[in-house]
């Protein structure tokens, strides 16, 4: 797992996946407001972006503290996210 902060566009990547090739992400989940899920076309989780930052912190307080995403991801349902 690999996480880069763009201190300028204030954005968090959270890379399941060490390298995600060009193209390799074909579909993307809005797990909520500007929280996004990359899958790739099996449906394996790639990477999850913050479009704030900031708000991965209570991103994770709104779940418990702890977010486990599985080997594939059929729909938001199949992540059971947990609420605090």
């Amino acid at each position: 797992m690999r996480i880069e902060l763009d201190t300028e566009a204030n954005a968090l990547y959270l890379y399941i996946r060490d390298e995600i090739k060009d193209g390799e992400a074909v579909r993307t989940l809005e797990v909520e407001e500007g929280v996004y899920l990359d899958l790739d076309a099996d449906n394996h989780p790639l990477g999850l972006e913050f479009i704030h930052a900031d708000a991965f912190q209570d991103f994770l307080k709104r779940h418990g503290g702890r977010v486990e995403i599985p080997d594939v991801v059929e729909d938001l349902d199949s992540l059971k996210l947990s609420t605090a």
